[in-house]
Parts: structure tokens; C-alpha cells; sequence
């Protein structure tokens, strides 16, 4: 395989005459720190009412003095919870590292810099006015589609104004060649819009009939989980990962397998099966689902060639496991969720005639065992735990690994305190990892249950009660290691000069400030 050299070393045919990295970081400065800076304040809002609604599934009157208070009632308070995680953290966090690696990648100044803050501003306004909206009971009910209708179009308009600016800073770029991330990084700024204003459309503002609402839905956020939070995160692992491993990417092909892969099958799935349409589209739904082994398989080797042998190399650092980490639970994630499309067969022969056969009928067991777990888990919490394990082990690892490298290039201060990175560290791997593995193994221990004809349904639902209570355990990590990461943050904010953060008045290759 030919290796890429990483983003740094990186050469490439140029055009225009590039732009220096300080003079990037002093473009970006202000409206980078503005997106990332929100987005912890949000992450932190996220975590608060992760816990809340995680001690209301097996404590409903938490808390006592504000049991009857119907906006913090599990129906509100669970949306609110997922829509600011998303739209609040992994939005801001995705555009701002990706206005960031663009413009680092590109040799380019942010194309707009003011406007891109106004824009981010506005964008906060609008998850603002979403979560006030949730709370007060006007949420759409949709899985990822929470944000009422009045609240859609500022959203939809502040990220239009944000893509139109990196977009542009990547057009006048200087290097020509594009990287890996970049791929990633164009895929996830197009994405969006259409998925979000095709979904607002069909399902709140003039909603569709019957079936295809839940059609629509599942389409909806399958694309929101897979394609767009997936590029961001995955532009940033194969951003960061060779360049604080030190060496260059392994395989340039290997990547372009990968992403070209995940644009074909990533689309078509979130139609589950059981759903009351017609047989075929569950089918193609499924299948789509089950090839989307391919681009993993791509990226993982790429990562693992890519890192094999550096663990004796580097030296501590606090930043590369926040990647490492994230790369992994994004290949558990993602391989947990194509065994939830698989189906059990009705029968597997008991005879073997030669070796192919027996080949064959082992993989028809294993497939069949995984296809009976995914029948058992189905209509449970085992997909919350995936998605758990997506949002908190994949993205908002990586995420925050960005932050802790972007920003102190930004603002030219370092982290005041860097052992809170490494506590952060250890609280969000520790509470992922309980989150997710408690909701999944619960999940599977509940779909056996409810398919157990002698077990009354109340003793289901209480068999859940410990899993579920791991569950909030892991929240109440997350927390914790969150608010370390918004202390280091206000701190280093507090500390840096003014002065540097400042965007300087540079002109873009284009022309324009």
C-alpha cells in the first residue's frame, strides 16, 4: 500500500501562494473559540439532563420538591437531552474542528470570520430556543428530529451561512490535493441541509401519511448518526491520529474505498425491520445496513497500519487517547449496530457433504446465533446503548480531543490545568463504557425476558432496574469529566491575551476579509 504523508508533511502541488499556520490560527481564532466554547457550554447542559432523565427511568419523582413539574417529566426531558447534545455539542463542535482542519489543510484564512461567528451565534440562539421549546412541551416527537418548527429555520440558516464560509475558505484554498479529511469534512457540511430541511418538510411542516412517517424518521436519523456526526468524527481521526502518532497515513487508497463505501450504502439505511411497509424496502434497508462492513473494515485497517508499532515510539501524551478511544468505540459501535439487521434463518441443514458446505453452514450458525440476539434486542435499550456509545465513546471523545488540541494554537495559552485532561479522560472512557455496555447487556437481558410467556411483564420491567442504574452511573462520569473540561476551558479563556485571539485583518486568496 502507499502510504500518504500526514497533513503536515504533507506535498502537494500548489496554486496560490500559502498561507502560514499562525496566520490561519489568527483568522479562525475568533469564530473557532466562539463554536467550541459554546459547544462545551452545551455539553455540560446535555450531561445535566442525560442524568436527569437516566435517574427518572427508575426514579420518576426525582427530584421530590419538582416531581410535578411537567416540564421535567421524562417525555420532555429526554428529548431536550438528545437535541442538545446533538444540535448544541457535536454540531458546534463538528463545524468549528472542521472550519479549523479545512483551513489548516487548505493553507487558507477562514473565509469570513465575522460572519461565521454571527452565524454561530445565531445558531446557539436557535438551540436555545429549540430546548426552551422542548421543555415547554412543543418537541416533534421524531428520534433526532426533536426541535420544534418555529426553531428549524434559524438552525437551518445559521449552518447554511457557516458551510457557505467553509466552503469557501476551501475553494481558494492553496494546496490543491485534497486529504482524507477534507473528503470527509465536504460530505458532512452538504449533508446536512438536505437530510435536515427534506425531513422538516416531510415530517413537521407539511407531514406525510400513514407509514412513511416512520419511514421518513428512521431515514432521517440513521443519516444523522452514520453519515454526518460519522464525517466529522471521522475527518477528525484521520486528522489528528497520524499527526500526533508522527508518521503518514497508510494507505491513500484504502481511504478513498472507505469513503466512497460509506457514500453508497451509508444513505439507504434506517428502515427496521418489523416496520409496516412493504418486505422489500426493510430488505434493501438491511442490506444496505449489513455492507456498511466495508467502510469499516477500510478504516480500521487504515488506522491500525497506520498506528502499528508507535506505542513504543511516543512518548506520553494526553491527547492521543481521546482518538484512540473514540476509533474504537466508533468500530464496537458500528459493528453492534449491523448485528441488530441481521435476522435469525427458520433452519440450518444438519448436513455436510464436503468442506465448502461445512464452510458454509458454520457461517449460517454464527449469523444465525448474532441474527437471534438482534431479534431478542430489538424494541429494548440495546439501541440506546449503541447510540450511547456512538454519541459518547466515538464523538464526544474525539471532539473534545480536538478542542484539547485545537485551542490552545488558537488563543496561544496553554491548558492550565493538564492533569484535568487526563481525569477528563478517564471519567468520559469510564462513564462510556458503563453507559453503553449496561444499556446494551440490559437491552439483551429484557428482549429474553419479554420473550419468556411465565414472566408477568412488571418483573420485566424491574429486571431492568440495575442496568439502568449503571446507566445513570456512567451519566453521572460524564459529567463530572465534562465540567473538567468547561473549568479548564473558562480558566484558559480567563488567562489568554485578548490581544491573540483577535482575528487580524487578513485578506483571503479571494480578495475579501
Amino acid at each position: 500500500m502507499m502510504s500518504v504523508q500526514a497533513p503536515a508533511t504533507e506535498s502537494v502541488s500548489r496554486t496560490q501562494a500559502a498561507v502560514p499556520p499562525m496566520e490561519i490560527n489568527r483568522s479562525s481564532c475568533l469564530p473557532v473559540t466562539m463554536l467550541l466554547a459554546s459547544s462545551v457550554g452545551w455539553l455540560v447542559v446535555a450531561s445535566v439532563l442525560g442524568l436527569v432523565s437516566a435517574i427518572k427511568l427508575h426514579a420518576p419523582g426525582f427530584p421530590g420538591f419538582l416531581s410535578g413539574a411537567s416540564w421535567l417529566t421524562y417525555g420532555r426531558v429526554y428529548p431536550a437531552y438528545s437535541f442538545v447534545l446533538i444540535y448544541g455539542f457535536a454540531a458546534l463542535a463538528g463545524l468549528g474542528l472542521g472550519l479549523w482542519i479545512l483551513a489548516r489543510l487548505s493553507r487558507a484564512a477562514v473565509f469570513g470570520p465575522v460572519a461565521t461567528t454571527i452565524a454561530g451565534l445565531f445558531w446557539n440562539l436557535g438551540v436555545l430556543v429549540g430546548t426552551l421549546g422542548i421543555l415547554a412541551g412543543a418537541g416533534s416527537g421524531y428520534e433526532g428530529l426533536e426541535v420544534p418548527g418555529f426553531a428549524s429555520p434559524i438552525l437551518l440558516a445559521a449552518y447554511l451561512a457557516i458551510a457557505l464560509c467553509a466552503t469557501l475558505t476551501f475553494h481558494f484554498r492553496s494546496e490543491r490535493e485534497m486529504y482524507v479529511s477534507q473528503w470527509y469534512l465536504l460530505m458532512a457540511l452538504f449533508w446536512f441541509p438536505w437530510i435536515f430541511s427534506t425531513a422538516e418538510m416531510l415530517l413537521v411542516y407539511f407531514p406525510s401519511r400513514g407509514v412513511a412517517q416512520a419511514v421518513i424518521a428512521g431515514w432521517f436519523t440513521h443519516n444523522l448518526y452514520w453519515i454526518w456526526l460519522a464525517s466529522f468524527g471521522l475527518a477528525a481521526i484521520f486528522y489528528f491520529l497520524p499527526k500526533l502518532a508522527g508518521r503518514p497515513l497508510h494507505s491513500r487508497g484504502l481511504a478513498m474505498f472507505g469513503f466512497w463505501s460509506l457514500a453508497c450504502f451509508g444513505g439507504w439505511g434506517g428502515v427496521q425491520g418489523g416496520t409496516p411497509v412493504p418486505s422489500w424496502l426493510a430488505s434493501v434497508s438491511g442490506a444496505a445496513g449489513i455492507m456498511m462492513l466495508v467502510p469499516l473494515l477500510a478504516v480500521a485497517t487504515n488506522w491500525h497500519l497506520t498506528m502499528k508499532g508507535t506505542d513504543q515510539k511516543l512518548g506520553p501524551n494526553p491527547i492521543l487517547p481521546f482518538f484512540k478511544f473514540g476509533a474504537f468505540c466508533f468500530i464496537v459501535a458500528s459493528l453492534l449496530q449491523i448485528i441488530s439487521l441481521l435476522r435469525a434463518p427458520s433452519s440450518v441443514s444438519a448436513h455436510h457433504q464436503d468442506l465448502s458446505e461445512t464452510i458454509q453452514s458454520t457461517f449460517a450458525v454464527v449469523f444465525g446465533l448474532l441474527g437471534q440476539i438482534a431479534e431478542v434486542a430489538r424494541f429494548t435499550h440495546y439501541g440506546n446503548g449503541v447510540s450511547s456509545l456512538f454519541l459518547f465513546g466515538f464523538f464526544v471523545m474525539v471532539a473534545v480531543g480536538g478542542i484539547y488540541y485545537v485551542v490552545p494554537r488558537l488563543t496561544q495559552c496553554e491548558w492550565p490545568a493538564p492533569a484535568l485532561m487526563k481525569f477528563h479522560f478517564r471519567c468520559g472512557a469510564a462513564g462510556a463504557a458503563f453507559l453503553g455496555a449496561s444499556l446494551i447487556i440490559g437491552g439483551i437481558r429484557q428482549g429474553a425476558a419479554m420473550n419468556n410467556p411465565n414472566l408477568a411483564f412488571l418483573d420485566t420491567v424491574r429486571g431492568t432496574v440495575p442496568f439502568l442504574g449503571m446507566g445513570t452511573l456512567g451519566m453521572l462520569l460524564l459529567l463530572v469529566g465534562n465540567c473538567a473540561l468547561a473549568i479548564n476551558f473558562a480558566r484558559l479563556l480567563m488567562n489568554c491575551r485578548c490581544s491573540e485571539c483577535c482575528p487580524s485583518p487578513i485578506t483571503s486568496p479571494g480578495g475579501r476579509a
